[in-house]
């Protein structure tokens, strides 16, 4: 049921960020408010040290990625909401598999749009470490990235439980 919910938030933030290209505070607020109230009714305060764990370990991990603009500040909201539902080993699994589905992504965007030439420039300019904003860069909608990450963190890991 806990994973259930975590699909179902992850779902919503898809459709925010690929309808509006953002994922909205309100969102990501509620999904928090929400994955607190589950884990309040589920688990008691037993679960609150859970949820704070991984929450802290989501936290420690997305950071850099968020400070080195790989990621938006909507995504790292939302993660840190539904990583309180994540056990802290589901919460990197999530992560690290959602940080390859977003390279996998971004390539099969580059070559369905014919912007190959544009790839390889941004390449060439990120090996001579040319700041990104003289760089063209392209989009991912992070959103579905991590869900497809956490879709794969539940196939490793057995399963919707």
């Amino acid at each position: 049921m806990q994973a259930g919910l975590t699909l179902l938030m992850l779902l919503v933030s898809v459709v925010d960020d690929l309808k509006t290209k953002k994922i909205h505070n309100a969102l990501a607020v509620s999904c928090a408010v929400i994955a607190l109230i589950f884990i309040g009714v589920m688990h008691g305060s037993a679960g609150f040290m859970t949820a704070l764990i991984s929450f802290a370990t989501a936290m420690v991990a997305i950071l850099p990625l968020y400070l080195m603009k790989v990621l938006g500040g909507g995504v790292l909201k939302i993660f840190a909401a539904v990583s309180l539902l994540m056990s802290w080993q589901g919460a990197l699994v999530t992560l690290i598999a959602s940080v390859i589905w977003g390279s996998v992504l971004g390539i099969f965007m580059v070559v369905m749009k014919g912007q190959g030439k544009a790839f390889a420039m941004n390449l060439m300019s990120l090996a001579h470490r040319v700041k990104p904003e003289n760089a063209q860069l392209h989009k991912v909608p992070y959103s579905v990235a991590l869900l497809f990450g956490f879709m794969t963190h539940l196939i490793l890991s057995g399963g919707i439980s």
